[in-house]
């Protein structure tokens, strides 16, 4: 019995001293991020260090810019309830190093919303690869955050209209969501993002860009073999969410002579055969639904006939916009960014084994049968 009380005293005994918050940080002591967005340097601090040897360079090459919510403008009521704060570093530990030597407090990551990169740092490529490693080991860092390239100047994103929003990464992450379900754009978190480059070494970043004071969702970054290769301009991006399974919603307008059609989707679905594998040839089916909505007509549209003729004219539509679509994956961007190659690999594995190594040129010579139907569900209230 005695023993017993003995071995009960000596466990109490390492609860107590050891175990507990050793590295426990006050509330009050940590600085919490919301956003980050990191550019290269335009120009090189003329006052930089140049010591050689022992010591290491520290010529700043990036900045970082942080969004921190401010807890005594949370107390006051202020409209705008955060501190843009900024360093430099050679790299983006460096910067976030500075950042704390700078301003006295713990940086916090696990509310930050954002993750922006400058056009500047994805064209270097240096930084632009530094910064992923910082990313991948980082393990502070929210996997969940969106990822978001900014076209033109970084700053201006921080002089901009919020709207209805209180912070510059609650806005952004709004728009690439309300911009995903009108099929404007898709949306990319770290962990995503971070994933795609370690399997292949390319991503498409949803884009973001400042037009007379306002942010709006403004394409793709393309990202093929860690190097920057440029934009997927707007008009592109519905067909490639259709086409990799990812669309949500929007708009499709026809013409018919001197009228238009305007069909509200509300849901697609895309499958993939390959059905001749000498050529490669594969066949993609999209499902497509959607309401009707059409008011200079009024009880022509009452006609099931005039019905199936706005299907068709709908469905011919779509069919020659994701045949362009595949054309210019193909033709101007050259990288399978549409997910047949995962497709291939899930489905016919033997048949991608062959061709892996040059999957790039087996995609660009590959053909293309493209099958749509669309489903018009409501044609909406009539005058």
């Amino acid at each position: 019995m005695k023993k017993r009380y003995k071995l009960l005293s000596i466990l109490l005994l390492v609860i107590i001293f050891f175990t507990g918050c050793w590295d426990k940080v006050e509330i009050e002591n940590r600085a919490f991020i919301v956003s980050i967005a990191v550019d290269a340097l335009t120009e090189k601090n003329p006052n930089a260090s140049t010591t050689q040897g022992i010591y290491e360079d520290t010529s700043p090459i990036m900045k970082g810019i942080f969004t921190v919510i401010s807890p005594q403008k949370l107390a006051s009521g202020d409209p705008k309830p955060y501190e843009v704060l900024k360093s430099q570093g050679l790299n983006l530990s460096n910067i976030v190093v500075n950042l704390s030597n700078k301003f006295g407090r713990s940086p916090f990551y696990a509310h930050t919303r954002v993750f922006l990169l400058g056009e500047g740092l994805l064209k270097n490529e240096d930084a632009f690869l530094g910064t992923l490693d910082v990313n991948a080991r980082f393990h502070e860092f929210n996997r969940q955050m969106y990822v978001v390239a900014v076209k033109g100047n970084i700053d201006e994103i921080y002089n901009t209209d919020l709207k209805l929003d209180d912070t510059p990464s609650e806005h952004i992450k709004n728009i690439i969501d309300g911009a995903e379900k009108l099929g404007s754009s898709i949306k990319l978190d770290l962990s995503s993002f971070l994933s795609s480059l370690r399997d292949n070494g390319s991503v498409l970043i949803p884009c973001i860009e400042v037009k007379n004071g306002e942010m709006t969702a403004s394409g793709l970054a393309i990202v093929s073999d860690y190097k920057f290769q440029g934009y997927i301009p707007d008009k592109y991006i519905r067909g490639y969410a259709c086409l990799i399974n990812r669309l949500k919603g929007g708009r499709k307008v026809v013409e018919d002579g001197n009228k238009e059609y305007s069909f509200s989707i509300s849901s697609s679905n895309r499958r993939i055969w390959l059905v001749d594998k000498n050529k490669p040839k594969y066949r993609i089916s999209v499902e497509m639904e959607g309401d009707l909505y059409q008011y200079s007509f009024n009880e022509e549209l009452m006609n099931p006939e005039k019905i199936e003729d706005v299907k068709k004219l709908l469905e011919d539509s779509l069919k020659l916009e994701l045949e362009e679509e595949i054309k210019y994956f193909q033709n101007d961007v050259g990288k399978d960014f549409l997910g047949i190659g995962e497709y291939t690999k899930k489905y016919h594995n033997k048949f991608f084994k062959e061709h892996e190594k040059d999957w790039d040129e087996t995609f660009k010579n590959a053909e293309f049968q493209v099958d749509v139907e669309m489903f018009i569900r409501r044609i909406g209230p009539s005058r």
